[in-house]
């Protein structure tokens, strides 16, 4: 008895240290997601810095963990107390000079794919485990690189993004660039549901993007493309073609015609001859 309890205990370790960290910073709102310290600069954070993948306030002196902060600062690992399933460890930033301090975390789980942090909120974001809400997040940051859009698992591809066209009342510009997979081109997909008024955003959107129009409308299936009237000019029409054959049918001649014509040309054979020998006559004479 004991030594399954043992067993069910070493098994289920993983999963309750690893999680905790993960459960603990749960609200993107609080802690928005980041890549870099300017991510939390950009979202007017003061004192924050980008830990792992999150936004956390550093600059105060290391207390105990609250509702308001779930997680403790420190400098070392000793200013770490234990927590469940074990000794924690301080995540030091990696700008020390700048920011002095860490924050506690049960284990420090990093990844490179996401079946590395299964039982460790399934998904990893930035090299760390994270949970779904801060991966969907990580994808709605803006792209610079295909090369960057694959080492964050977020899509093969930096693509074209005009869904900001239909959020006019919001900071977000009418096109940028997310991370994407989309086989037919480089460019978020348009979702078949959209409504009729977002649709007709998109529409207008397609419209103004001159240089790109064509591609973009190409980027969707057919179907969803006609929904679109800037996209008209690119459907797919059939075409019929009528070849008109002329026959040229011609008539072999009858045994009298040969002869007439055998005839005409004797006779001019005939006279060209009688030319010829008076010329001739009349060059003796003279």
């Amino acid at each position: 008895m004991k030594s399954h309890y043992l067993l069910t205990t070493a098994l289920l370790l993983p999963c309750i240290t690893s999680t905790f960290a993960v459960k603990a910073i749960n609200d993107t709102n609080k802690y928005p997601v980041c890549i870099a310290d300017s991510d939390c600069e950009n979202s007017n954070l003061v004192g924050h810095a980008c830990f792992q993948y999150f936004c956390y306030p550093w600059q105060q002196k290391p207390a105990e963990a609250s509702v308001s902060r779930p997680l403790e600062l420190c400098r070392k690992d000793t200013d770490c107390p234990k927590m469940l399933g074990g000794p924690a460890k301080c995540f030091r930033h990696y700008e020390r000079r700048k920011v002095t301090h860490g924050v506690c975390v049960p284990s420090i789980d990093t990844c490179s794919n996401h079946g590395d942090c299964y039982a460790k909120g399934g998904k990893c974001c930035n090299g760390y485990c994270c949970n779904g809400d801060y991966f969907k997040a990580l994808a709605d940051m803006p792209c610079f690189t295909d090369l960057g859009c694959k080492d964050l698992l977020l899509g093969e591809y930096c693509c074209i993004d005009i869904m900001g066209s239909t959020q006019f009342h919001t900071s977000r510009a009418n096109w940028d660039k997310r991370c994407c997979s989309n086989s037919r081109g480089p460019f978020v997909p348009i979702p078949a549901d959209a409504s009729p008024e977002d649709a007709n955003k998109i529409d207008k959107q397609i419209g103004r993007m001159t240089e790109l129009k064509q591609s973009i409308c190409h980027s969707m299936d057919y179907e969803l493309m006609m929904r679109f009237s800037s996209c008209n000019a690119f459907s797919t029409t059939t075409t019929t073609t009528t070849t008109t054959t002329t026959t040229t049918t011609t008539t072999p001649k009858t045994e009298a015609t040969l002869a007439q014509d055998l005839t005409q040309g004797s006779s001019a054979v005939t006279s060209s001859g009688a030319i010829i020998l008076t010329t001739l006559l009349y060059c003796l004479v003279n």
